[in-house]
Order: structure tokens, then C-alpha cells, then sequence
């Protein structure tokens, strides 16, 4: 690929238009296309991405159009750097994202959510999300919050190798993913946050995960994510699970046929409880 990810400093010291071409090219040849990118860009009739109108307008003239381009940037994880696979690291790839767009970037919310969601048929249901007074780390009473437990149990679990009978690390992967993502630590950006921390820590343990298939709509619009977290049917959980199992298997290289064989001879095993 020849745009590969850069450092945030390397992004910088680029001029205007080359921080331009280069995220054209990140998001034409990746596939990267958060939420956040995709309001931003369109793609033309030669299957170009460029910007869209609005935002062409508002950057003509604009003394501050590095700084409006350079907040797309930020907001796509693109230059995002992770110190540590913590509860810090999580809060510190959140800011990075988000700085310029919430005051409370990189901050857990201190209030319960309760978020109106649709599932893949379109129906609207209620999804509830971990309590907030349980997120954090309580120095005082020296207990762990479940960010802190979540993430230590991502970083402790044995992961083997991958082979087409043998997909344990690939089940792993999305129970982790599904539980980091289910504790909503932020009032918002917690899918474009979960699957940059969890690309950047398969990419630290070999695991060869394309970060294009946890952005794009598979995962961006959650269905697989939402029904395999909020679920009370059994029925529907199981089903659900599977299908979280299926995108992140295609993500890290299996077909999907493989995948589906291969979930109905394998248990999850994982220490990845809260």
C-alpha cells in the first residue's frame, strides 16, 4: 500500500495540500471511512473521494483551513499514536480523535447513557450501556474499574495461531472487542475509538486484522455489535454473536463460509469476564 499510516508529527510537517492528497489516498486505498470521513467526502463518478461541497466552501478563503482539515484527520484516527494498551491508552487515543471536536475528549462520561438504536430489520429498541459510576478506577477504595479490567484482560489473554479449524484468537478478538465497545466509556465515538484500539493491538501481536472491514459499514453501523451486546433472547444473542464472529473473521483474512463452519464445531474460550 502506498499510503501507509503515519506518524502524527510526520502528518504535519506536510504542507496543505500534500495532508490533502495524502488522506485522499489513505481513505481511497484502505478503505477507511469513519463516520466522520465520510460526512466529509464523496466520492465522484470516477470513484474519486473528494470533499464535499459544503466543506469546499467553508475552507475557501478560510485562514484556519489547516486547522479544519487537520480536525477530519484527527476525528479518522488516522495519526492517532496509543502509549499503552490501558484504560489510560484508551483515554488518550479518544482525546487524539476527538480534541477539537468535545471539550470532554479523552474523559469517561460521569452520567448513564441510554441510546435509541435500530437494528439491521429497522426496528428502534433501547440500548443500555454499562453504568458510568463502575468505568473508572477507584484510587480511594483501590478497585479497578471495568475499563481497567477489560483491557487488562485483552492484553493478558493467550492468543494461537489462526488455522482454518482453529479460530479461537479470532473469537477472542470480537468478545473483546464487543465487551471494550459495550462499556461505552465516552458519550460518543466509542465505535471509531474500540476498533483503532483494537486494530493497533492486533497489529502489536501479529494478528494481520484489516482495519478497513472494523470501518466501514459492517461494523460502523453496529448491527453485529449492537444485537450481540444488547440481546436478552438467547436465540437472538447466539445468532447475533455469530454474526460479530463473521465480520471479524473476514477481517483478519477467513471466508465467510469457513467462518460460519468453523464457529459451529468451536466453543469461545477466553478469560475476557468483567
Amino acid at each position: 500500500m502506498e499510503n501507509d499510516i503515519i506518524s502524527a508529527d510526520e502528518f504535519f510537517e506536510k504542507e496543505y495540500l500534500e495532508k490533502l492528497q495524502y488522506l485522499l489516498g489513505v481513505v481511497r486505498e484502505t478503505g477507511l471511512n469513519p463516520d466522520y470521513l465520510v460526512n466529509s467526502f464523496y466520492k465522484n463518478e470516477d470513484n474519486e473521494y473528494r470533499l464535499k461541497k459544503d466543506l469546499e466552501e467553508e475552507l475557501k478563503g478560510k485562514d484556519d483551513k489547516e486547522s479544519i482539515i487537520n480536525n477530519i484527520v484527527a476525528a479518522s484516527g488516522l495519526v492517532a499514536e496509543i502509549p499503552e494498551f490501558s484504560a489510560e491508552g484508551l483515554n488518550s487515543l479518544h482525546y487524539q480523535m476527538f480534541k477539537e471536536v468535545y471539550p470532554w475528549a479523552g474523559q469517561p462520561r460521569m452520567m448513564d447513557i441510554v441510546k435509541t438504536e435500530k437494528d439491521e430489520n429497522g426496528n428502534t429498541y433501547e440500548s443500555l450501556y454499562e453504568p458510568w459510576n463502575r468505568l473508572q478506577d477507584n484510587p480511594i477504595a483501590k478497585t479497578k474499574g471495568t475499563i481497567s479490567k477489560e483491557i487488562e484482560s485483552l492484553v493478558n489473554d493467550d492468543y494461537p495461531e489462526i488455522t482454518g479449524e482453529n479460530i479461537e484468537t479470532v473469537i477472542k478478538i470480537a468478545e473483546h472487542l464487543k465487551k471494550i465497545w459495550y462499556l461505552h466509556p465516552y458519550p460518543d465515538g466509542n465505535t471509531r475509538t474500540t476498533a483503532r484500539f483494537i486494530y493497533d493491538f492486533c497489529q502489536g501481536k501479529n494478528i494481520d486484522l484489516d482495519f478497513r472491514r472494523l470501518s466501514n459499514e459492517e461494523l460502523v453501523n453496529m448491527h453485529p455489535l449492537l444485537a450481540a451486546a444488547n440481546s436478552d433472547n438467547a436465540v437472538h444473542a447466539y445468532h447475533a454473536t455469530e454474526e460479530l464472529y463473521v465480520v471479524v473473521g473476514k477481517a483478519i483474512g477467513i471466508d465467510e463460509e469457513m467462518m460460519r463452519i468453523a464457529i459451529t464445531t468451536s466453543e469461545p474460550q477466553s478469560n475476557c469476564e468483567l
